[in-house]
């Protein structure tokens, strides 16, 4: 969800530096990619990406959430945030982390 509300990876780094990002709970917020983007969206964003699964909130909670329940409408994406999501996917960082 990271992803497509901003076009980017929330971890940037070697896969050393992103894996200890990823349990120390660091994440990036961009100005640019974010300055748009509501707290309630930054608030689901931060609880969905907690490295601790029981500190995670589960699809029921996400789906409960103010920032979905307020936005059930679905916004076409424009040409920027297209090739954005094109560069994360080539990139495949995630993927290589999982290997």
């Amino acid at each position: 969800m990271y992803v497509l509300l901003c076009g980017n990876s929330p971890y940037k780094g070697t896969d050393p530096e992103i894996i200890e990002q990823i349990k120390s709970g660091k994440i990036e917020y961009n100005d640019a990619d974010w300055k748009d983007k509501s707290n309630d969206a930054k608030d689901l964003i931060k609880k969905l990406l907690k490295f601790n699964k029981n500190e995670r909130i589960c699809t029921s909670e996400a789906y409960s959430h103010p920032w979905i329940q307020q936005n059930t409408h679905v916004d076409p994406l424009n040409e920027k945030m297209m090739k954005k999501i094109l560069t994360f996917y080539a990139k495949n960082q995630i993927k290589n982390l999982l290997d």
